[in-house]
């Protein structure tokens, strides 16, 4: 049952009454509003106003703004199948037809185009977009010691690729299939994963263990280092170096390794067969016919050579790629091993050595 109120057309105001707590308000017997016992009030028809306050919570299936121009503050139509949001009698929000979104701009083009103003150095942190000074700009602001990101990945797998700048040590870093590949730090190097992240200076760091890639134009490895050269006797014997004069240099771009640097001859025992010089990397011996056949320039000081001898090489051979053999040229057409028998062992002899092979890897 309901209490009712109605504007009769024939009669004048027409009321009936119940106790069912529920009130009706009809014109020529048609309710048009209905207000039930917990004071929900319910409309029929359509609502015209000039302005609503509401100090509770106000819900319904679809809110339909009728203006067509921009509002102090509030929603608006600005043309057909459109809806706008302004703020102090601005356009705020623009959703088209399309429902492409715009934020300062009435024409959005795309599914969010944002074109309002942005200071050149927002504060707060979150995300900030915008033009400033005539640049498009997206800025990603965090607290100084936390991280701004960009993930991306696919339905529900979490950061597959990533762009991390960290604020604590002020480094760029970029991952791909969820592992960090690279980053330049703070000094502007550019570290690949498992180089030094402490690296100074501007350039390319590249991990103390090569990651080496089988694509031949692929440059995988970059290293600048010392090793502890050894003299061995190809038949038997030993070549003792002095202990503070047996250090080699090298530098190793890619398979290529240049070494360089002297040597001091401390001591023999019978000494006899060829002399052959370690090298830091194994050299590669899969090239075809002999150009896997590597030469490094030998100078020498107080060494015992042949009265005939032109000049002296080492070469790094296919068949025996851990060692370098050191030969002397006789003239124009012979060559031969600098036998290790020559080396006296006393203190003053020397050798040299300098040039470039190709390692294995």
């Amino acid at each position: 049952m309901t209490s009712t109120i109605n504007a009769s057309t024939t009669a004048g105001i027409v009321t009936t009454a119940d106790t069912s707590g529920v009130l009706a308000l009809q014109t020529a017997g048609t309710t048009a509003v209905t207000v039930d016992a917990s004071q929900n009030v319910t409309l029929a028809g359509t609502l015209t106003t000039t302005g609503i306050t509401n100090s509770g919570v106000a819900t319904a299936t679809r809110f339909n703004p009728t203006g067509s121009s921009v509002t102090g503050n509030g929603m608006y139509l600005p043309a057909a199948n459109s809806v706008g949001i302004s703020t102090n009698g601005t356009n705020a929000v623009y959703i088209d037809s399309s429902q492409n979104v715009g934020i300062g701009t009435a024409s959005p083009q795309s599914s969010l185009q944002v074109s309002g103003a942005m200071p050149v150095s927002p504060t707060g942190n979150g995300i900030h977009m915008g033009i400033t000074t005539s640049n498009t700009c997206m800025q990603f602001n965090a607290g100084s010691g936390n991280v701004s990101l960009i993930d991306f990945s696919t339905s529900g797998t979490d950061a597959l690729g990533r762009i991390l700048y960290n604020n604590v040590d002020n480094s760029l870093s970029i991952s791909t299939n969820s592992v960090e590949r690279a980053r330049f730090n703070s000094t502007g190097a550019f570290v690949l994963a498992g180089g030094s992240t402490s690296a100074n200076g501007i350039g390319i760091t590249f991990p103390a263990t090569q990651s080496a890639s089988s694509d031949a134009n692929t440059l995988d490895d970059y290293e600048e280092g010392t090793y502890t050269a050894t003299l061995t006797c190809g038949t038997s014997g030993t070549i003792t170096l002095s202990t503070t004069i047996d250090t080699l240099s090298y530098i190793k771009i890619g398979k290529q390794v240049t070494l360089f640097g002297r040597i001091n001859i401390a001591s023999v025992s019978s000494p006899t067969g060829t002399i052959g010089l370690s090298i830091p990397f194994a050299a590669d011996n899969s090239s075809a016919e002999e150009s896997d056949f590597y030469a490094l320039t030998n100078f020498t000081h107080g060494v015992n050579i042949g009265a005939t001898t032109v000049s002296l090489f080492s070469e790094i051979s296919s068949g025996n790629n851990t060692i370098a053999i050191v030969f002397e040229m006789i003239d124009a057409a012979n060559w031969s091993a600098l036998p290790a028998s020559n080396l006296l062992g006393n203190g003053n002899e020397y050798f040299y050595f300098t040039g470039s092979y190709r390692a294995s890897s």
